[in-house]
């Protein structure tokens, strides 16, 4: 048959029409290891339907029939329909009844396609062999009166890789959050500047809070060739009192030594 190119050996199909639904991963990231975004197109507006885009987060190695049950699995639109032979009949259920009918000199049925190069590409490879990697595109078309060639028309939404949403960064667990104050670059450098960084821990369990520790460095200037740098150094207050205790003695025996000096003096 012309069509042959979305056919499969009907075994193949009833192990993918009937595999579990696998747990849903965010399409906008962050992508967890040994899984790839894809996206599925499937176009039905020949048949009355609609057209749509659909990214998905799959397993590394994936093939083109297993992300369509995916597909159907996740938007609840009941599993692709195969015919005894193993060509793809329906999707979402369009068309009800028939698989690959003649009409007007050609057949109904489901196109499939690729997009290896950025433009949509008609599919002489199996989906059901076809594995997948990141970033690929797949098309699916209902096709009406076509001839099962190249010359049948494409999905009307095009490859793009604007078709995947943005992947918002990962953030590791117990991340620091540092809260920084401007360093002096250049000129005087005569001030301090200072970040403090605050360690949380995880969601508390026996009402601890959840700040477990905080260290404060405080940025000293260091001028190297007339060039204000900033230098870090550990702020010890406990060395800072002790200098400001001995500071204090000293002022104090200073001004007695001054007044015994005065009393000797005027004797």
């Amino acid at each position: 048959m012309a069509v042959c190119c979305v056919a499969a050996i009907a075994l193949t199909g009833v192990i993918v029409t009937t595999s579990g639904r696998a747990e849903a991963s965010s399409c906008s990231g962050p992508v967890p290891d040994g899984e790839i975004r894809v996206v599925i197109v499937v176009d039905a507006v020949d048949f009355g339907g609609g057209s749509s885009a659909t990214c998905l987060v799959v397993p590394t190695g994936t093939t083109g029939s297993q992300l369509l049950a995916r597909r159907s699995a996740e938007l609840g639109t009941g599993s692709a329909r195969y015919g005894s032979s193993g060509l793809l009949c329906a999707i979402d259920g369009m068309p009800a009844t028939g698989c690959g009918d003649h009409n007007a000199g050609g057949f109904d049925y489901w196109g499939y396609f690729s997009a290896p190069s950025g433009s949509w590409a008609y599919g002489n490879i199996n989906p059901f062999t076809r594995r997948l990697s990141d970033g690929d595109i797949e098309g699916w078309r209902y096709v009406r009166g076509g001839k099962g060639s190249a010359q049948d028309p494409p999905p009307r939404i095009a490859p793009s890789q604007s078709l995947f949403p943005a992947l918002v960064p990962a953030l590791a667990p117990n991340a620091p959050v540092v809260v920084e104050q401007p360093v002096v670059a250049s000129g005087n450098a005569s001030s301090l500047s200072s970040s403090t960084t605050i360690d949380v821990a995880p969601e508390p369990t026996s009402g601890s809070p959840d700040v477990v520790s905080m260290a404060t460095t405080t940025l000293e200037p260091v001028a190297v060739e007339g060039i204000a740098l900033a230098s870090s150094r550990a702020d010890d207050s406990t060395t800072g009192r002790w200098f400001a205790i001995a500071a204090v003695f000293v002022l104090i025996a200073m001004m007695a030594s001054g007044a015994w000096v005065q009393t000797r003096r005027s004797r």
